[in-house]
């Protein structure tokens, strides 16, 4: 059985490439060719591919200037995830949406991955293609709707997302409220697929990084941080006596650099999982910074910042952590800190064994049932 997944692999984010990544790995491991969708719309090309300046506006032309003294260190990052591509099984490349159907056509069963490619609010990149309008056996297998779910199930969303004969997401807020506007329809929540590979499947992903920094560090890895969040991370670093160690994601990483941070400019996929790999302690507020210190082993702490004396919620780090029992992994900014060095990784193993055997479970079963039913209409 021929199958296709549409995802977000284009973008130049660690986790957006390393989902991609796992899951037609897996698909592949159980037995089903795959390709990606290598749809990769303007406003995705816009985001990715242009260093300096990603929007014309005032604050785009600010944002950019910011790059301009780290231009050839920047643009080495982008021939790095560019060139992590080349690991993924990709369709032709298009941008028009019309081209979808006609590429469409040589699969069997499409799936629709991972990352927050159902978060119509808030996604700049997002494209009807990623709810599979065409008529074809589909699958969800754990998308995202962001971080807020108003005014996003309209009609025709939700009359796409009905038509999937396997339904899966990532969050358990997501789950109850599909379950109440689609109450005939089954819904699973299942492991984000970073977790569905062990970290000697990622080996081959890593083994030719070039990092900038080594010795022992921290490695602090975010999207987006706070001045408490910074704060909070140089304490630590004063705590443990080591240097912090970051990749740039974005133009918010140079406030990283006035809290005494260094900087890999330059640093991909590869160069991200070394530095997780060889760091003495991780400390991210980032979901896949979090993953890949478990798939690790490594000594992590989750920072987030105070919210009236409480961790602001983040409900699909909030969600893995207590399911594997790492809730004490958890450090609040503006809160007297406690870090614990000892994670009995035996425990959460143990429980994260379970949870990826229940989620490879479930893709398993789908593809299986549809793979009867494309048999069947061939015979």
């Amino acid at each position: 059985m021929n199958t296709a997944t549409i995802t977000l692999h284009t973008a130049h984010n660690n986790g957006s490439f390393l989902q991609a990544y796992a899951l037609q790995k897996t698909i592949n491991k159980m037995g089903y060719s795959n390709k990606i969708i290598n749809f990769v719309p303007m406003a995705q090309y816009a985001l990715y591919q242009n260093i300096i300046f990603k929007e014309l506006s005032a604050k785009g032309i600010i944002k950019g200037m910011l790059n301009v003294p780290n231009y050839l260190a920047l643009k080495k990052r982008k021939d790095r995830f560019n060139g992590a591509l080349d690991n993924l099984n990709l369709t032709s490349k298009f941008d028009n949406e019309d081209d979808f159907a006609s590429i469409s056509e040589d699969f069997d069963c499409l799936i629709a991955g991972s990352d927050q490619i159902w978060n119509n609010a808030s996604m700049p990149d997002f494209s009807k293609l990623y709810l599979l309008p065409v008529n074809k056996y589909k699958i969800s297998y754990a998308p995202s709707f962001g971080k807020s779910l108003k005014n996003q199930f309209g009609s025709e969303i939700l009359n796409q997302i009905s038509q999937f004969d396997y339904l899966s997401v990532r969050e358990q807020s997501v789950k109850q409220e599909l379950d109440n506007l689609l109450p005939n329809k089954e819904v699973k929540v299942v492991l984000d697929p970073t977790f569905l590979l062990d970290k000697e499947e990622y080996a081959e992903l890593s083994r030719n990084a070039n990092c900038k920094y080594n010795g022992d560090y921290i490695f602090f890895y975010c999207i987006k941080a706070t001045n408490d969040v910074l704060k909070t991370v140089k304490e630590i670093s004063k705590i443990l006596n080591m240097p912090v160690v970051t990749v740039f994601t974005g133009v918010n990483t140079y406030k990283c650099q006035v809290f005494g941070q260094k900087i890999d400019f330059q640093a991909g996929p590869a160069e991200f999982l070394q530095y997780v790999q060889n760091a003495k302690y991780v400390i991210s507020n980032s979901f896949h910074g979090v993953v890949f210190s478990i798939i690790y082993n490594k000594t992590f702490f989750r920072i987030a910042d105070n919210e009236d004396g409480k961790i602001k919620i983040d409900e699909r780090l909030d969600s893995i952590l207590n399911m594997l029992g790492l809730s004490v992994q958890n450090v609040i900014t503006n809160s007297s800190i406690s870090l614990n060095t000892d994670i009995d990784y035996a425990v959460a193993n143990e429980k994260m064994s379970d949870l990826r055997n229940g989620s490879l479970g479930w893709l398993q079963e789908a593809l299986s049932d549809i793979q009867i039913k494309v048999d069947e209409k061939k015979n």
